[in-house]
């Protein structure tokens, strides 16, 4: 059995029987390879030892060490790495190949090269980060990704395995006793040295029944160690389907998103309706939305023809109409999409409605998405992320996605993107996390983080530009008179999606105190900083009840002084123009 194993090198002092080694070097930006591989750290002959306690056959082991140079016992160089992978492939041949340190970052050529030896059939094994962070190689779908636990309860080993996921060994944290470069004993713990034990039970495992094939032996292996705690996810089927042609109901706040930024979308917008009583039938949206060009007229719902040149129908909030009516519209769309087979989009959940497998969409977020099988552990990320925040509800803040997506797309940037508004979807958007009205997140807590760090990492995997997350509503609570007013959503947003900038929405009417209470927020969770404002022209009247007015142009310049002044940060207005002069700033920044 050909094993080779990469670390910090190995002693010859106090394992003398290496078959094969080199130490890898980069000067500048080459690489040299030497035969010279002595461990100056220590590191790599303790997970020697460990490895070979557990075989019983040693001549028949042909044991291989690459030195990466440069290398400790927290880490090594990428680059390094991703050189001594190339030369194994040339040179060595391999049936386990052992890495027991790891990256916090996703590294395609890592993944790529690994999974090049993978399907040549070797077997890799390689440690978890013991900061408890998701770190590779260990959790590629190619690896072998061990991690450890204070205490696992099992009667067969001090071990479990999983059959999916990216962890697929658990090892009890234990103690091991090696001996260290001075030739004393040493007491080692960590997730490297149970990598090092687990893949020498393997290798043994392997020498006993080589009538099978290595990659057999794996998987019988993990299956006799594995643990009645698998957890059996279903899968949702509840997935946006391709569209073409649409019709939208009620003409909303959330469908007005769909009127102003048609050019987004992934299919063509036919017609916007509405009910007769609402008193927008017949107007043009340009005169509603006070927006740029669209002459198109608000239509009558009862007169919609049904078996018209349109494939989708998308249903809007309609818990507010369906008080004003005198009968239950939901009900009444349903049946008309069912009977003439229609595509049905809704923004609110149906699942409480018997629809036909295939012909229906609404973003849902449940038990179903989290990710159990990460256990807790978070992806780190690259790619840059951007944040959009904000002090309140309505001031624009999807919109400035919308936009700076569009900016972005436009000058040739690949964008993934995570939305919170329900029509995220109908945009491209990688994700919806529908945490805003009518909520449709059925999560909380750590549960909402992990599903959000995970949907992060999936974008990831599309190699984009650049990720855009946005918020709901205000980021911190105005006051504490009332536990509904806590922001618990927001700050599990914020931790899940961990944004590297900020662009923080504001109103006129925002007290000072207030906004920076919500800018230390941001900064004080996460390792963020808010880099720009969006001023909203927003002010509120305070009689009965709070009513939304429109600041002057003259209030909101005022504004925007105060805010340079007091935060020396550039502040935008959400126009055309300024969001352009955003959008420079922003690439400007993170260059």
């Amino acid at each position: 059995m050909n094993v080779v194993i990469i670390d910090s090198g190995i002693s010859l002092d106090i394992i003398p029987n290496i078959s094969n080694g080199i130490a890898i070097t980069k000067k500048g930006n080459e690489f040299l390879a030497a035969e010279e591989f002595n461990d100056e750290i220590g590191h790599g002959t303790a997970v020697a030892q460990l490895f070979l306690k557990n075989i019983e056959n040693k001549k028949d082991l042909i044991l291989n060490v690459i030195k990466l140079e440069g290398s400790s016992k927290y880490g090594y160089n990428i680059d390094t790495l991703l050189y001594a992978l190339d030369y194994l492939n040339k040179k060595f041949s391999c049936d386990l190949l052992i890495i027991c340190s790891g990256i916090r970052t996703y590294s395609p050529d890592l993944h790529s090269k690994l999974k090049d030896l993978y399907n040549k059939g070797t077997i890799i094994f390689s440690a978890f980060d013991n900061y408890g962070s998701m770190s590779y190689p260990a959790a590629f779908d190619c690896v072998i990704g061990v991690d450890i636990y204070e205490f696992v309860n099992t009667e067969k080993h001090a071990f479990i395995s999983f059959k999916d996921g990216p962890i697929n060994i658990i090892a009890n944290n234990k103690p091991f006793k090696v001996k260290w470069l001075d030739e004393k004993n040493n007491i080692v713990k960590g997730s490297s040295f149970a990598c090092a034990d687990i893949a020498g039970i393997f290798a043994n495992y392997h020498m006993m029944n080589l009538e099978n094939s290595i990659r057999k032996n794996c998987y019988n292996f993990l299956t006799y160690y594995s643990s009645d705690d698998n957890i059996k996810i279903k899968r949702q089927k509840n997935t946006l389907n391709n569209c073409k042609i649409a019709v939208a109901f009620p003409f909303n706040k959330e469908i007005h998103a769909l009127a102003l930024n048609q050019d987004l979308l992934l299919f063509e917008m036919l017609d916007f309706y509405d009910v007769r009583q609402s008193g927008r039938v017949n107007i043009e949206i340009q005169k509603l939305l006070r927006c740029q060009k669209n002459t198109k007229k608000i239509k009558n719902i009862d007169d919609l023809d049904w078996e018209g040149d349109f494939d989708t129908f998308i249903l809007g909030h309609c818990d507010k109409l369906r008080n004003s009516l005198s009968f239950n519209i939901v009900d009444e769309i349903i049946k008309k999409c069912t009977q003439y087979k229609k595509y049905l989009i809704s923004l609110d959940n149906l699942e409480n409605y018997n629809l036909a497998e295939g012909m229906f969409y609404y973003p849902y977020v449940g038990f179903n998405d989290i990710p159990y099988y990460n256990r807790g552990k978070m992806y780190v990320t690259d790619v840059p992320v951007l944040g959009v925040f904000g002090t309140s509800s309505k001031q624009g803040k999807f919109t400035l996605q919308l936009m700076l997506r569009r900016l972005f797309k436009a000058n040739g940037f690949s964008v993934a993107q995570i939305g919170t508004e329900p029509t995220a979807a109908l945009f491209g958007m990688d994700y919806v996390f529908p945490m805003g009205y009518n909520s449709s997140v059925y999560t909380s807590s750590n549960d909402n983080i992990a599903i959000l760090n995970n949907y992060i990492h999936g974008c990831e995997l599309k190699n984009p530009d650049i990720i855009i997350v946005g918020s709901q509503s205000c980021t911190c609570p105005y006051n504490i008179l009332n536990i509904n007013l806590f922001t618990l959503p927001q700050i599990e947003f914020l931790f899940g999606t961990q944004p590297d900038v900020v662009v923080l929405c504001v109103n006129v009417c925002d007290d000072i105190t207030y906004v920076k209470r919500t800018l230390k927020t941001l900064e004080g969770v996460v390792d963020c900083k808010v880099i720009a404002f969006v001023l909203f022209p927003r002010k509120m009247s305070v009689n009965i009840e709070m009513i939304s007015a429109f600041a002057l142009d003259n209030e909101s310049q005022e504004y925007k002084k105060i805010l340079e002044d007091i935060f020396q940060l550039p502040v935008y207005s959400l126009d055309f123009c300024d969001i352009q002069r955003l959008f420079n700033y922003i690439i400007d920044y993170l260059s």
